[in-house]
């Protein structure tokens, strides 16, 4: 679908090593329909209880996506934004990030939640034109909950917003 490896190494223990330890990226941005996306993702999931259990259910579901008859069944995924600075001091920004790191981390101690890699939204962000808006990345993601929100330091106090989205499944 896009001209590269889902596994990318210079060897083939390179390749093996990055099938046995992440997930593929995206397969892209706004580009390729988030239908497709989310096909592709399911069809290479590490987890073989996750993927298609037969070429022939792939391809049905490759022929809805290009009918435009898909309705995705989203894994409960969560993806965690920073939380961004309302306030006037730049060097307050360090609040949000760690906000959304404590998150992320209790978030993935439960059970059943797949909780998207810090590191891996950090990578798709700075390939992403102007960092992309945290709806799109998640539909990129094909995450089901987005989590994002804002902050403000007003002294010792701290004003927080926090909004948790589900993404709907209907197309």
């Amino acid at each position: 679908v896009t001209g590269r490896p889902a596994f990318p190494g210079a060897t083939q223990t390179e390749r093996i090593a990055a099938i046995l330890s992440r997930d593929p990226d995206s397969i892209g941005s706004g580009d390729v329909p988030v239908e497709l996306n989310a096909v592709v993702r399911k069809s290479l999931a590490r987890d073989a209880g996750l993927r298609y259990p037969t070429a022939a259910s792939f391809l049905s579901e490759l022929r809805r996506v290009e009918s435009g008859d898909l309705n995705i069944q989203l894994p409960n995924s969560l993806v965690v934004f920073d939380f961004v600075n309302l306030g006037r001091r730049s060097e307050d920004d360090w609040i949000g990030e760690g906000m959304a790191e404590s998150l992320y981390t209790s978030l993935s101690r439960l059970p059943g939640l797949q909780v998207v890699p810090r590191d891996k939204l950090s990578r798709l962000r700075a390939s992403t034109p102007k960092g992309g808006d945290p709806r799109s990345l998640g539909l990129t993601l094909g995450c089901r909950w987005l989590v994002a929100g804002t902050f403000q330091k007003m002294g010792n106090a701290l004003r927080l917003s926090v909004r948790l989205t589900e993404r709907s499944e209907e197309h």
